[in-house]
This record gives C-alpha cells, structure tokens and sequence, in this order.
C-alpha cells in the first residue's frame, strides 16, 4: 500500500496528530485542527465576547467535532478532518523526516506486487505488503512487534535453527509469516 493512501486510511484522530505535528515543525499553527470542546475555548479565548465574534463571523456549528481558525482569526468546524488536510504535503513531509514508524505508518518501499513478481524479499502474509529491502523488513518487524520483539530474539538465539521451516515457524508464533526467497 503507498504511504498516501496509508495516511488517507488513518482514523481522524491518528490523521489529526499527524496533520498538527507538521502544523508545528512548518509553523503553520493556523491550519492546526483542534477538538470542538470547552478546552479549546478556555485556551484560546479569555473573553467569552472574542469567542462570540469568532464563532459569528465564522462558520461554526456547536455540535461539529473539529475545528480550526480560518484566515481572520474566526472559527470553522466540521466532523471531517480528511477534507482539511493536505494529503500530498504530509506523505513528503514523512518521507523526508523518515517518521513511518512514529507515526505506524509502513516505508515507502514497499509495495503490492503478485507472487509472480516477489523474487527477492520479504512477505507479510497478515498485512498484505512485500518489502524487497532486508533492513525495512526488519524495522517493520520491530514495529509490529514492540514489548514482545526482544523476547522472541532472545528465543531465536537460543535455538540453533537447521532449516528455514524452524525460522518460518518463530515468524507464526510471532502472528507474522515471513517468507524468503533468495535467487
């Protein structure tokens, strides 16, 4: 799957947390989407006057969950963050800060392909992906695996595995099935 569409998939409060950390490392806080709580009118308004001529001279609906300053300092909600959020700049803005994995989103590299194709690599059965790169493979195992991984390592050192059927096995009880070919 390609990162797009990995960030296009995120539920809205995963895409949001994402969309506001780039809002903060661009310095573009005015496309900062927020909660539509009491929180939110106690951070950003002291007089209960400004956050009546926010919400009049706006577009703003009390029932929506987001919202975000417009362009003149007035409030606009909505329920759908995805229609406010630049898909494109994100997606560059993760490749180029190598943030997959602090976001849970999979590297660039890796792509659907069918089993024609899959000659050299590294196949996930449970997620559907295929990373041709040893060390994305890797860093997406960690990543899947977090707390459990340096237990399951320190088991794999133990055994001395004679085929790759013993290895293939680890990867079941680990809920990931890796399968390897090399030319």
């Amino acid at each position: 799957m390609k990162l797009i569409d990995q960030i296009k998939e995120l539920d809205d409060y995963n895409l949001i947390e994402l969309h506001n950390a780039h809002c903060e490392e661009s310095n573009h806080m005015d496309n900062y989407i927020h909660l539509n709580d009491e929180e939110f009118f106690e951070t950003y308004f002291t007089k209960a006057i400004d956050a009546i001529r926010a919400c009049s001279f706006g577009d703003y609906r009390y029932h929506d969950d987001f919202v975000q300053f417009n362009g003149y300092a007035n409030l606009e909600t909505f329920n759908n963050p995805s229609k406010h959020v630049d898909h494109d700049e994100l997606t560059e803005w993760v490749r180029a800060d190598d943030l997959y994995h602090e976001y849970e989103l999979l590297p660039t590299r890796i792509c659907e392909v069918t089993d024609e194709e899959m000659t050299e690599g590294y196949f996930f059965e449970h997620a559907g992906i295929w990373i041709k790169d040893k060390e994305q493979a890797i860093e997406y195992i960690k990543g899947e695996l977090k707390d459990s991984l340096d237990e399951i390592l320190e088991e794999l050192e133990q055994e001395e595995f004679k085929d790759d059927e013993e290895l293939l096995s680890c990867a079941y009880e680990a809920d990931l099935y890796l399968w390897t070919e090399v030319d």
